[in-house]
């Protein structure tokens, strides 16, 4: 007898939330079995846990939860009487219309959102009486960056003027930094103008542009504690000193990797995306950044201008190897965690 549990018409096991799952129960028997019944659960939840140091010699845990899904259905045998199954192949399809709002799935050192099948089969039989399978897939909640977040097609500007002495009459650098528009997805590219004009006597060493994940954890257990984690996905640096007295400007092509979308409807895990510019000066002055939100959605802007890596264009589709953040296991964080 050999025995499996698989997706119909999906073979990537990758749902929008509100999507239609569909599987079957497909049985491989060489004699007659007696079963009394076949049974499917979908199961979906948010975890979260990490330990805190209390004192010197005391550790505790924080933990919380959510189930999204946990829902029961009859495969087989809805009225309870045992069936007999002759030699063959057998298969039994079920399926479930997967919530709205349910959020992505996520993995990382603090916390998880994950969803599975869970499919028992029970016989009557004295030498085997029930059979388990786990069957994990991935839920993307949709993100159309053109009707969720519509003003997210303007550039964004931002602009600092630092002062490196008390001479607070003018400012001794000015940092500007102007991004198309503050919405992407997957496969596309940011690009990032600086411009940086330096008035005073520090010198700029370089200029650092990062996309950062942030990454915010809540627990319940035993009271109420949150956790913030923040993760470098891509970074530039430009080499390019600005001396005393003088003016430079930089254009550079920030592409997206494979991530999820912004992570906004789960109450434990909360993810989303910015651009930290960063000029780093030479002395004891600390180095003036300019950070700009980024949307990360499932459904681009209508944008033909914007630049996509290879083999992409402006689809709204989602880009090849999306999924592949999902199934990563092991996501690193590694920046500094605070706990308020």
């Amino acid at each position: 007898m050999n025995c499996e549990v698989k997706f119909l018409r999906n073979t990537n096991a990758v749902y929008y939330s509100g999507n239609l799952l569909e599987a079957t129960v497909e049985m491989n028997l060489t004699e007659c079995v007696r079963i009394n019944e076949i049974t499917s659960k979908f199961i979906g939840y948010a975890k979260t846990e990490w330990t805190v140091d209390i004192s010197k010699y005391n550790l505790q845990t924080f933990t919380g939860r959510i189930d999204y899904l946990d829902k029961k259905i009859q495969v087989l045998n809805e009225d309870s009487t045992a069936v007999d199954l002759s030699p063959g192949t057998h298969n039994f399809d079920f399926q479930f219309q997967l919530p709205e709002n349910i959020p992505t799935s996520y993995k990382s050192k603090f916390g998880s959102i994950k969803y599975k099948i869970q499919v028992v089969i029970n016989f009557s039989s004295l030498t085997k009486s029930e059979l388990f399978f786990d069957l994990p897939f991935i839920v993307i909640h949709p993100i159309n960056l053109n009707s969720i977040y519509p003003s997210l097609n303007e550039p964004i500007k931002v602009e600092l003027a630092k002062k490196f002495n008390f001479n607070l009459a003018s400012s001794d650098l000015n940092m500007m930094v102007v991004v198309p528009q503050g919405g992407y997805v997957a496969g596309q590219a940011i690009e990032v103008l600086v411009q940086i004009e330096n008035l005073g006597r520090t010198r700029v060493k370089y200029v650092k542009i990062a996309l950062r994940k942030i990454s915010k954890y809540s627990c319940q257990l035993p009271k109420p504690l949150n956790k913030t984690s923040t993760e470098v996905l891509i970074k530039e640096v430009i080499y390019n000193e600005i001396p005393s007295k003088s003016k430079r400007d930089f254009l550079r092509s920030i592409f997206i990797p494979p991530v999820p979308p912004n992570i906004e409807n789960c109450d434990l895990i909360n993810v989303s995306y910015e651009l930290k510019v960063k000029a780093k000066t030479i002395g004891w002055n600390k180095s003036p950044a300019l950070k700009i939100p980024i949307k990360i959605g499932t459904v681009a802007i209508a944008n033909d201008n914007l630049i996509y890596g290879e083999g992409m264009s402006n689809k709204r589709v989602l880009p090849p190897a999306y999924e592949d953040s999902f199934r990563n296991s092991a996501i690193t964080d590694t920046s500094s965690d605070e706990e308020e």
